[in-house]
């Protein structure tokens, strides 16, 4: 059984904003644990290992939003935890200069957000090849509006 994704499948992962954070904290560790002596090397080592750990955990866990033809899902860790078939979809709000959209199934659990650029805490890698996709797939009931 082949992992490549079936053709129409594509994946998009959540990001966080604060996704830059960890490097700069395991580069800073490394770098003092050079710069310092002692007990201070070790725990600039040891707390720079630390963080790389989490952050591959944090990395391997997070959510990834599955788009194919019939609809879209969200995934942790390999699990579907919810999917809405396009045709559930009741409407949706997009916001085109910000690659922005609001999908509403009518279950506010299952209903998806692509935030705008800014003033939210997460993104998805590849935000706007993922708006193409979606605004493709939902041109019917796509509501263009000025924000969400």
């Amino acid at each position: 059984m082949s992992s490549e994704p079936a053709p129409g499948v594509e994946r998009f992962a959540l990001l966080s904003t604060w996704r830059h954070l960890p490097p700069a904290a395991i580069a800073f560790g490394v770098l003092a644990a050079i710069a310092l002596e002692g007990n201070g090397r070790w725990v600039c080592a040891g707390g720079a290992l630390v963080i790389a750990a989490l952050w591959f955990i944090g990395r391997a866990a997070r959510p990834t939003l599955v788009i194919d033809d019939g609809g879209y899902r969200v995934e942790e860790r390999g699990t579907e935890r919810l999917r809405v078939a396009f045709a559930d979809v009741k409407r949706a709000r997009a916001v085109p200069a910000e690659q922005a959209m609001y999908v509403d199934c009518g279950d506010p659990a299952r209903n998806l957000l692509l935030p705008p650029r800014r003033g939210f805490g997460f993104r998805f890698d590849r935000q706007t090849a993922l708006y193409v996709r979606l605004a493709q797939s939902l041109s019917d009931k796509i509501e263009i509006v000025e924000k969400l």
